[in-house]
């Protein structure tokens, strides 16, 4: 796989700074230099509907109306808003069932949730400190109900445990916070793509970046605007899955040579 003309040109200094986020348990980057703007997500844009064929929404950016695509969609993923609806849900469910409880059948269940906490924490890292909490004070619930023989003490200590339930999914529906980038793909042509968040801001150097073969099918909905373009990689560490941006660019290029 040949090193796109764009990506090319933004290797020109041997650098290649990005903008980094999560999907699907993945890491991907864009060009930082292919980045116009980036905003919050205020619902200040319009929803065109599923039968629409682009299946996307419409946005302003500087008075011209261009597509919004939403990035979890486009990778075929559940986006972060989703795992936080199922976590209030789950919770809504066990705070009902934890109040409904005698003290032994708490004690002979409460693995079930241990796990369910174990679990679902590896697959979201957005919401890791609030499912690492609710461990923690679950744990202090069992402690709590197996060193204590009074009904008082009981009911006290799950009272506690119902608050950090309560307080977690206040801590869940906090965490949903998507970002916009506004990116230019060249030739004029402006789009937005909504992430559950942004990560960090890196620098590459050209040894880091690989084209390889190994990218087919990343992308589940092809809008002709975004190209897995190969690999960042920076040790051990996973490897970012590197976008481009700026396919019209290249395409005015290859016209021109």
């Amino acid at each position: 796989m040949s090193t796109s003309a764009a990506i090319e040109h933004l290797l020109e200094d041997d650098t290649l700074a990005v903008i980094t986020f999560h999907s699907n348990e993945a890491r991907f980057a864009v060009p930082l230099q292919q980045v116009l703007y980036i905003e919050k997500d205020v619902a200040r844009h319009s929803e065109l509907g599923k039968l629409n064929e682009f299946d996307h929404e419409v946005i302003t950016f500087q008075n011209q109306t261009v597509p919004l695509f939403d990035f979890n969609r486009l990778v075929g993923a559940r986006g972060h808003r989703e795992h936080v609806m199922e976590l209030v849900t789950k919770l809504d469910e066990e705070e009902a069932r934890y109040c409904a409880m005698t003290e032994d059948q708490i004690a002979t269940s409460h693995s079930r949730f241990e796990y369910w906490l174990t679990n679902n924490s590896q697959n979201n890292p957005q919401l890791e400190d609030v499912y690492a909490e609710l461990k923690a004070h679950h744990q202090e619930l069992i402690s709590a109900l197996t060193q204590s023989d009074k009904p008082e003490q009981r009911d006290k200590a799950i009272q506690r445990f119902t608050a950090h339930l309560s307080a977690a999914k206040e801590l869940a529906h906090n965490s949903i916070r998507p970002i916009i980038l506004f990116l230019e793909h060249g030739a004029g042509k402006i789009s937005a793509l909504r992430l559950d968040q942004i990560q960090d801001i890196v620098n590459y150097q050209r040894q880091d970046f690989n084209s390889e073969d190994a990218t087919e099918g990343i992308l589940k909905q092809d809008k002709g605007l975004l190209k897995v373009e190969g690999f960042l990689r920076n040790g051990d560490q996973a490897p970012t899955i590197l976008l481009n941006c700026q396919l019209l660019a290249d395409a005015t290029a290859q016209e021109s040579a």
